[in-house]
């Protein structure tokens, strides 16, 4: 599913934006409340038919920005490595426009030109814009936004991106940061050592919280289910700082020693939640994090097949990590 939600600042709809059942196909849903209900727009974001999944919408300076990726033919742009050709390896990150978020109205920018990389795969785009001070030297100057990106490999990763944020920063290849690496599910035997994605970046003073999604987000091969221990989950790492630095509640450095603490995993009737953002609206009174998660059918007690759920839930900050409500 993995949501992206924003609210329309003209009228305070609520826009949520989702891959849609077949991977490349994405779907608009809009409602008035958090609390929905929540209807499926009949029709396409984008006039053209490109196809897109993984979305991530930002809004600044009156327009808005949907970040999103798709399959690239990075072979026939010279990269050799036979991965860049699977559907696993092969994805990148393209970006679009609008003043209104209405479907048809998404004007095209192309794809942000980040090297293909065995080190990670260029998915899961979220955006962090810092109101006109550089993180790296310390001082006022133009608007700074960085994009950070990443789907298991190696980990998170985060490039700097132009003002207005449509294409890579000068010099954004050699000022790339890696943030994150976790690998709490990969010890029983998933095929990646770093099962880490979605990143998402949210400031609560006086931190930087990074979330990011942990474990196995999909059925193992024979349609089998993966264990709760190593099922999708949410994680939580904080830093000063909003390009590095990031520990957990226990002092765990999230890079260099697979830090991350457990904000939402499995319980109950939900199963893998995962592709988490977070934000506040005045109906909620608080920031609360959202998120996809497979429902566990009532009658077998294991996870449905072919179905994703969108869920929220308020967070409390006030022990200096955030908790669900």
């Amino acid at each position: 599913m993995d949501p992206a939600l924003i609210r329309r600042v003209s009228d305070n709809k609520l826009f949520l934006f989702t891959t849609g059942e077949h991977k490349g196909e994405g779907y608009v849903w809009t409602a008035d409340s958090i609390r929905g209900p929540w209807t499926k727009s009949d029709k396409p974001a984008f006039d053209d038919s490109e196809p897109w999944n993984a979305p991530y919408v930002h809004f600044y300076k009156g327009t808005y920005y949907l970040f999103y990726s798709n399959q690239y033919d990075y072979p026939s742009a010279g990269v050799a490595n036979p991965e860049a050709s699977e559907y696993w390896h092969g994805s990148s990150i393209s970006v679009r426009t609008s003043r209104t978020l209405e479907p048809g109205s998404w004007e095209p920018h192309g794809r942000l030109n980040i090297t293909w990389s065995k080190k990670y795969n260029i998915l899961d785009a979220s955006l962090l814009t810092l109101a006109g001070q550089d993180p790296e030297e310390h001082k006022t100057r133009q608007q700074q936004h960085l994009l950070t990106f990443g789907s298991y490999q190696e980990g998170l990763f985060q490039v700097p991106l132009a003002d207005p944020p449509v294409e890579l920063a000068v010099d954004a290849m050699n000022r790339m940061t890696r943030l994150a690496t976790n690998s709490t599910a990969a010890s029983r035997g998933l095929a990646h050592r770093n099962p880490t994605e979605a990143a998402y970046i949210f400031r609560h003073d006086p931190y930087y919280f990074l979330f990011f999604s942990s474990g196995r987000a999909t059925r193992e091969p024979e349609d089998r289910w993966t264990g709760a221990g190593d099922a999708y989950k949410i994680m939580v790492c904080r830093s000063e700082g909003p390009r590095g630095g990031f520990v957990d509640r226990a002092g765990r450095d999230c890079l260099t020693e697979g830090g991350g603490t457990m904000v939402l995993g499995s319980h109950g009737g939900i199963w893998a939640p995962g592709g988490q953002g977070v934000m506040s609206t005045p109906e909620v009174g608080a920031p609360f994090i959202y998120y996809h998660y497979v429902p566990i059918d009532p009658e077998t007690n294991l996870p449905q097949r072919e179905r994703y759920n969108f869920g929220w839930n308020k967070l409390d900050f006030r022990s200096g990590w955030p908790f669900v409500i």
